[in-house]
Order: C-alpha cells, then sequence, then structure tokens
C-alpha cells in the first residue's frame, strides 16, 4: 500500500492544452497549439469550430473571435439561348443539345446570353 502513496504523491496532474491564434488586422492567419510570441489565446471551443469551419469563416474584431456573416446573392442570374444576328450556334431541330455549326451573321443562330 505504501508503493501507491508513493505513486500517487509523484502524480503530476495533465496540463489543460492552450491553444493560439496569429491575425493580422481583422483576418485569422494562423492557428496553433503552443504559445509563441504576438499569439492570441483562445478557448478550446473557439478552436474547434475553427477547425470545423475553416479559418476563412472568421474574424478577429474589438479582441473577440466572431464568425463571419455569410454574404448571400440578392438575384440569381442565368444564362439562357436567345436568337442573335452575331456570333451563335446553329442546333439540330433546335436543339440545344445537338450543335451542327458555329456561324456568324446568319439567320436562325443562337446565342448563350443574361436574362
Amino acid at each position: 500500500m505504501s508503493e501507491f502513496f508513493k505513486a500517487f504523491k509523484n502524480f503530476k496532474p495533465r496540463t489543460v492544452q492552450k491553444f493560439y491564434i496569429k491575425t493580422d488586422k481583422y483576418r485569422i492567419v494562423d492557428v496553433v497549439t503552443e504559445h509563441l510570441e504576438g499569439y492570441i489565446e483562445i478557448t478550446r471551443k473557439e478552436y474547434l469550430d475553427i477547425q470545423d469551419s475553416g479559418i476563412d469563416n472568421y474574424e478577429y474584431i474589438d479582441n473577440k473571435l466572431s464568425r463571419k456573416k455569410l454574404q448571400h446573392m440578392t438575384t440569381m442570374t442565368h444564362n439562357e439561348l436567345k436568337p442573335t444576328k452575331e456570333k451563335g450556334y446553329k442546333f439540330l431541330r433546335g436543339d440545344p443539345f445537338w450543335v451542327i455549326d458555329h456561324k456568324q451573321s446568319d439567320t436562325g443562330i443562337y446565342s448563350w446570353q443574361k436574362k
């Protein structure tokens, strides 16, 4: 039993791992697990979030780590085939999957144009 107490006396608890980020203005440049000069300490949860979502999705503003807001396109723009008198494609029986020829200045030709 005395050996157990000797071993318990020499027992050192595991150190808690710390995480750090390097920033360039608002952008996060690097995420590491060892302390280096100029690096800022973050929590384990923040570290795991950065690892899951990627460095590009986070920013460091006013001494706080925050996720960037997603930018959604307000309107979707699609191209569609429209008749043209300039360069364009000639199709077999009007089917856009069967291109016969690529022509210039001819009737019955189509080109991809924005809506």
